[in-house]
C-alpha cells in the first residue's frame, strides 16, 4: 500500500489489523490521531479544516462527522476519540515513512509511526518541500520503487544498507541539508547521534539565555499581543524534533486560557525568515513576495498550543520526549491561577549559523500560524490579558535537542 493524507491516514488503521496478503506499507504523510492531532490540538477546538473536509468528501454511504462530535460532546467521550487513535504498536510489515515539518496535519504522524512499529524494518524519511510536491518527485519514485522491489518483489537490492532515518534540515536562507542519515531519531538517541537536550531559559529582559539567572518578574500583555524572545547563535548548530516550552502564565480576568507558541528563525539582522515550501521556478511566479502566505506554500517555524483546563497528560501515551493530553476531564483554572504550562512544539530541522537568531513567539491568541488554504484564514479571536512570571520557583524555558 502506499498513498499520501488520507491514503497514508488508512494505512495505519489497516495494518494494525494485520491482513495476512499485506507485504509492505508506505504512508507518505498521514495523520495518526485525528482529534490530537488536528480537530482540538492542545486542547483547543480547532474545525475548519474538518469541517471543509466533511462538505467536499462525498461518498455512498453514510459520513461519522466528527467535528459534530467534537462540537457536541467535547472531549469528553475518551474511549471514542481513543478508538480513532491508530495503533501503530500492532503493525508487522516493513514500512517506508514519509515526513515533512510543512505540514500542520501530518507531521506527527509521521514520527509517531517510525518511533511506534515495534520492529526493525522501517524507514524514515522527511524532505524539504511540500508533500504534494515531493509525491511526485523523480528522486521520491526511485526511492520506493527500490523498497517495493525489494519487499513486494523478493529482489535482493541492498534496500538493508539504507539509513533507517534520513532528515531534511531546514536553511531558509540557505540551501536545505537533504538526507542526514542517522540510525534513529537522533532525539530518541541523543549519545549515539552527537545530540545534546539542552534549555534555553526565557528572561525578564525577553532575551533567551543557556543560565537561569532571572531575578523575580511579571511581564503581562494582551491576548492577542505576541511577545518574542530571542536567542543569538555564536556557532553553527542544527535544532532536531519537537520542543517543550514551559511558561508560568496566569490570567487575571478569566478562569480559562490559552498559550500559543512558534519558533521562527531570523537572519543576523533580526528579519524573520520564511521557507519557501515548493522552488521557485515551480511555482507561477517569478518573486517570492507573490506566493501567497498559505501553509502549503510556506513554513514559518514549528508551533504548538495549549489550553490551560485541558493540560491533563495520559502517561500511557507519551514516550519520553513527548507529552499526550489525556482528553477525558478538565482541570480547574481560578482566576489569577499561576498555571504551569508545557507546550509541546511539533518537530522541525532547523540550521542555524553564528550570528542568526531562534525567536520564540507567545501569543494568547491563535496568530502565528498560516492558514492550509486562503478560505480558510480567520481573523484572530480576542483573548483575555496574560502575565508571564518569572523567578525562584518559576522557571521558564525551551528545552529541545541540538546536533552540531
Amino acid at each position: 500500500m502506499a498513498g499520501n493524507s488520507w491514503l497514508a491516514l488508512c494505512q495505519w488503521y489497516i495494518a494494525a489489523e494485520r491482513p495476512p496478503h499485506l507485504a509492505c506499507i508506505a504512508p507518505l504523510e498521514g495523520a495518526s490521531d485525528h482529534m490530537r492531532e488536528s480537530l482540538c490540538r492542545g486542547g483547543i477546538p480547532s474545525i475548519g479544516f474538518g469541517s471543509m473536509i466533511n462538505n467536499v468528501v462525498r461518498g455512498r454511504g453514510q459520513q461519522e462527522n466528527s467535528v459534530e462530535m467534537q462540537l457536541k460532546h467535547g472531549q469528553g467521550l475518551r474511549a471514542y476519540w481513543d478508538d480513532k487513535r491508530a495503533r501503530m504498536d500492532r503493525i508487522e510489515v516493513p514500512a517506508y515513512i514519509l515526513g515533512s515539518y510543512s505540514t500542520m496535519l501530518h507531521t506527527i504522524g509521521s514520527f509517531r509511526g517510525f518511533e511506534e512499529i515495534p520492529h526493525r524494518n522501517k524507514w524514515m524519511v522527511t524532505h524539504a518541500t511540500q508533500e504534494w510536491f515531493d509525491l511526485y518527485s523523480q528522486e521520491r519514485t526511485d526511492d520506493l520503487q527500490k523498497f517495493f522491489d525489494r519487499y513486494m518483489k523478493g529482489i535482493d537490492n541492498g534496500w538493508e544498507k539504507t539509513s533507517p532515518v534520513r532528515l531534511a534540515v531546514l536553511g531558509y536562507n540557505k540551501p536545505p541539508v537533504i538526507d542526514l542519515p542517522f540510525d534513529s531519531l537522533p532525539w530518541l538517541s541523543p549519545s549515539a547521534t552527537n545530540t545534546e537536550l539542552q534549555r534555553l531559559y526565557l528572561g525578564a529582559d525577553k532575551t533567551l539565555q543557556h543560565s537561569n539567572n532571572t531575578d523575580t518578574a511579571t511581564i503581562g500583555y494582551e491576548g492577542t499581543e505576541t511577545m518574542v524572545f530571542t536567542h543569538t547563535f555564536s556557532k553553527s548548530t542544527q535544532l532536531l524534533g519537537p520542543t517543550k516550552l514551559v511558561v508560568h502564565v496566569s490570567c487575571p480576568s478569566a478562569t480559562d486560557f490559552d498559550v500559543y507558541a512558534q519558533i521562527r528563525k531570523r537572519d543576523a539582522s533580526g528579519k524573520d525568515l520564511e521557507h519557501i515550501n515548493i522552488p521557485l521556478e515551480a511555482l507561477p511566479v517569478s518573486d517570492p513576495k507573490e506566493i501567497p502566505s498559505i501553509n502549503p506554500l510556506k513554513y514559518l517555524g514549528p508551533n504548538g498550543k495549549l489550553r490551560a483546563s485541558k493540560r491533563k497528560v495520559a502517561p500511557e501515551l507519551s514516550p519520553n520526549y513527548w507529552q499526550t493530553l489525556a482528553h477525558d476531564e478538565d482541570i480547574e483554572v481560578k482566576a489569577g491561577e499561576i498555571v504551569k504550562m508545557e507546550v509541546w512544539i511539533w518537530p522541525t530541522a532547523i540550521q542555524f549559523d553564528a550570528g542568526e537568531q531562534l525567536a520564540l513567539k507567545i501569543t494568547g491568541s491563535d496568530s502565528l500560524v498560516l492558514p492550509e488554504f486562503e478560505f480558510l484564514a480567520e481573523k484572530p479571536k480576542n483573548a483575555a490579558g496574560q502575565v508571564v512570571h518569572f523567578g525562584g520557583e518559576y522557571e521558564n524555558y525551551l528545552e529541545g535537542h541540538w546536533h552540531d
